[in-house]
């Protein structure tokens, strides 16, 4: 989740998580990222995971997770517009039994976006 501090984690010069395997003084923390986002896996096993899809986004839109689950039913998704076309809010919302371990659906109010943020946690 942006701006959220993580254990051992190792950034770019970009603020970009750098992907390891390694444990760090056992704390057992991995990472990655790739086009779809970044995501953090801590001991426990939850996956918090992030991310940015910029280009026209409207209810249907399917959006890959940066990893996949295992547990689609623990997954909660966040999601929130950057910007909307024309004077109505496109408030971006999940739409209702589109998560799956890989993916979720975008539903959106009245007008599309030109892009979301999200965020996503669960096993």
């Amino acid at each position: 989740i942006p701006g959220t501090s993580v254990n051992c984690a190792t950034f770019d010069g970009a603020g970009n998580i750098v992907p390891y395997s390694t444990t760090c003084g056992g704390a057992g923390f991995t990472s990655g990222n790739n086009g779809n986002g970044y995501w953090v896996k801590d001991p426990t096993g939850r996956i918090h995971q992030w991310g940015s899809v910029s280009g026209t986004i409207s209810t249907g839109s399917i959006i890959p997770f940066a990893t996949s689950f295992t547990n689609a039913a623990s997954i909660v998704v966040v999601a929130t517009a950057i910007i909307t076309h024309g004077s109505g809010i496109g408030y971006p919302s999940i739409t209702n039994g589109s998560v799956t371990t890989s993916q979720f659906g975008v539903e959106m109010g009245s007008n599309p976006s030109q892009g979301i943020y999200w965020s996503a946690d669960g096993y």
